[in-house]
């Protein structure tokens, strides 16, 4: 697979960035934390190193929450719409970006990576 830069946007458009691949991790987890913030029956995420990771827009309108108790679990919202936008691990050695419809797109065209359904 070719290098690729996708983008992606919160639901509002006022959260934008930039994701190069490969990606280093592309999975699912279905842990009580990740359905319980997702509202469905799993969490479907990529990692990417965080050299690969850019904000282009709207960085200051992000809210972050790392859960207190937990070694790792973080979700991170826009401010405006409450939708899903990616965050730095903890250890800032990546970025879990999630590939919802919503929110990640290839330039050029809407063809959504999580489903490969074309838009």
């Amino acid at each position: 697979m070719s290098e690729q830069t996708l983008r992606g946007s919160c639901l509002c458009k006022s959260v934008h960035y930039e994701v190069t691949t490969p990606f280093t991790r592309f999975g699912h987890c279905y842990c009580s934390r990740c359905r319980k913030a997702t509202g469905g029956v799993r969490s479907t995420n990529i990692a990417v190193p965080i050299s690969q990771f850019r904000w282009t827009r709207g960085e200051e309108l992000i809210k972050r929450f790392d859960l207190p108790e937990a070694k790792s679990f973080a979700r991170q919202i826009c401010g405006n719409c409450n939708c899903p936008v990616p965050h730095a691990s903890r250890d800032r050695q990546r970025v879990i970006v999630p590939p919802a419809r919503s929110t990640m797109y290839r330039s050029g065209s809407l063809r959504f990576m999580a489903t490969g359904a074309a838009g």
